[in-house]
């Protein structure tokens, strides 16, 4: 299953963790703190700091 992470710090580290052993493609977080944290454990997944860049690339992706 591949995933996109919305909110990648405090809550939404514990779901991405839980979450892990998922094909995780894409990660998302206003703090970029928390963002390249979860970069540093996802180094494949895409990085967005605004949520609907992200949802905008799912949707070109799915076209192609």
């Amino acid at each position: 299953m591949n995933l996109g992470i919305i909110g990648c710090g405090g809550r939404g580290a514990s779901n991405l963790a839980e979450v892990s052993s998922e094909n995780i493609v894409a990660l998302c977080d206003v703090n970029e703190r928390n963002l390249e944290a979860a970069a540093r454990k996802f180094p494949q997944a895409r990085k967005f700091i605004d949520f609907r860049k992200l949802y905008d690339e799912a949707r070109i992706s799915k076209r192609s």
